[in-house]
């Protein structure tokens, strides 16, 4: 009976999160909406830990929690302060009619998860994502203690972040394709001996790998976490341009309700039948934690669905 009622509340959980939409912070109010969301999704991968669901599920799940708790950290570090919230006197501060800007206790509900967060905020995307990526190499279920604790002890600096690379069998598909690949804007030496791009960019060429202009044919596997939704919007704002002619864009087959991810449903999307077997300098293979789909853009979509129907099942939106 209790594996049946966890069961339940954890799939009317992530039913409900998957409705919400976050957004960028630019108030209290979306402060507020995003705090709520990180306590849902909280409480349901602990529903998922009680009813025995396999971890390389929970993982993206708890992966976005940390970008967003980093997200809201950063909103309650610049909001105005509501001088009246100190440590000693927050409680008459929210009872004040006179209070005009809320406490970090309205917005999160304790000054010592306003504190977490805020600590949080402060940790670099590098590190967050080196710490998921031993968590996925660990199958051990992100935490924001744990990373802070990991984080202070230092132990990120034990081990390098891992580099995924794509298989050749995609890559030869993507560029039947497209015809060619002329550029792969997140990459370096060793995984362009694969895709054979006519031009890469790299982290030392440019660090965020949005500041240089993209054309032509692109093939583009971003970077994981916070850089799936940069990488994504800097190549539609690139498409739309026309200055991209085509692109196969690879992402793992989670945060659908991202803000960033409502503009690929315009696109041919392939929804792999099987998890990739990424290959890395550090190790031979490696699986991700869940499918992945490629998203396709350009003038030729039934010639996509041609070629990659061999990986899985292709997909668009009605036509209105």
């Amino acid at each position: 009976m209790d594996l049946l009622f966890w069961g339940r509340f954890f799939y009317f959980i992530m039913g409900e999160v998957a409705k919400i939409k976050t957004g960028e912070i630019v108030n209290i109010q979306d402060a507020k909406n995003l705090a709520k969301k990180i306590t849902t999704i909280k409480q349901a991968i602990q529903a998922a830990s009680k009813i025995g669901l396999e971890t390389d599920e929970i993982i993206p799940v708890a992966s976005d929690v940390l970008w967003e708790e980093k997200a809201l950290g950063q909103f309650l570090e610049k909001m105005d302060k509501n001088k009246g919230a100190s440590k000693k006197g927050w409680k008459n501060a929210i009872q004040s009619k006179d209070s005009v800007v809320p406490t970090v206790i309205e917005i999160v509900g304790s000054l010592n998860k306003s504190s977490l967060l805020q600590k949080v905020a402060k940790i670099n995307d590098d590190d967050i994502q080196k710490y998921i990526d031993l968590c996925i190499e660990d199958k051990s279920i992100p935490k924001d203690n744990e990373l802070l604790i990991v984080i202070k002890m230092g132990g990120l600096k034990l081990s390098e972040s891992i580099e995924w690379y794509t298989p050749a069998k995609y890559i030869e598909a993507a560029r039947q394709a497209m015809g060619a690949i002329d550029l792969d804007p997140a990459s370096t030496q060793m995984a362009n001996n694969i895709v054979k791009a006519k031009r890469y960019i790299t982290k030392d060429d440019d660090p965020d790998g949005l500041s240089q202009p993209w054309s032509g044919n692109i093939w583009l596997n971003p970077p994981y976490g916070k850089g799936s939704g940069l990488f994504t919007t800097k190549l539609l704002e690139e498409f739309s341009s026309g200055r991209v002619k085509s692109a196969i864009l690879l992402l793992n087959a989670y945060g659908f309700d991202s803000f960033w991810f409502q503009p690929l449903w315009n696109y041919t999307i392939c929804f792999t039948d099987h998890r990739i077997e990424f290959y890395s300098p550090q190790k031979e293979s490696g699986g991700p934690a869940n499918a992945n789909i490629f998203i396709y853009m350009g003038k030729n979509p039934e010639l996509f669905r041609k070629i990659f129907k061999q990986f899985g099942h292709i997909i668009r939106l009605w036509d209105e």
